[in-house]
């Protein structure tokens, strides 16, 4: 089971208390070898996301709340609990912060 310690009883609450890694860009190349952190927060897939992404062939398997302006737009995936995840859909919440929709592909690297 997922731990959304990152989530609070308390009303709006929400920690980034967990890691994420974007991969790093630079000029003529699109990664480093080395990623670059973010902070971010867990939070639970509802059951409409799960059926969208599922219409369009697409398992939902993480959702990660970060902040706006640690976004990296030009990555299309990210490393998480040391697993590799695709990012099919960003939506951008109306509190500074930036909800990423994930999934794990076999072959994404």
């Amino acid at each position: 089971m997922t731990d959304l310690r990152n989530v609070s009883s308390a009303r709006g609450f929400l920690s980034l208390d967990n890691v994420c890694y974007f991969p790093s860009y630079a000029e003529g190349r699109k990664y480093y070898d080395d990623d670059r952190p973010t902070f971010c927060a867990e939070l639970p897939i509802n059951s409409t996301e799960f059926y969208n992404a599922g219409m369009l062939d697409i398992r939902a398997s993480v959702s990660l709340v970060i902040d706006a302006e640690s976004d990296e737009p030009e990555a299309d995936k990210l490393r998480y609990n040391g697993k590799v995840f695709a990012i099919y859909r960003r939506y951008p919440r109306g509190d500074g912060l930036l909800q990423l929709y994930l999934n794990e592909k076999a072959g994404v690297s």
